[in-house]
């Protein structure tokens, strides 16, 4: 079941930096913390690859 949060309750839930929520949430990094990554997913409701997924549908959305 996917849930919807906004980045104050990801940060306040996940315990992980609100810098970090942010640069997740833009899509602002190239570094991907596993262990962040498997928190943001446990809350979401999702698998861990489904958030990595957002920024290869753009790609192909533009071909």
């Amino acid at each position: 079941m996917k849930k919807s949060f906004n980045m104050s309750q990801l940060q306040r839930q996940s315990g992980l930096t609100i810098g970090m929520i942010r640069r997740y949430w833009y899509n602002e990094t190239t570094e991907v913390n596993l262990e962040a990554l498997d928190k943001l997913a446990t809350l979401l409701g999702v698998a861990p690859g489904e958030l990595l997924k957002h920024g290869e549908h753009k790609a192909e959305d533009n071909n």
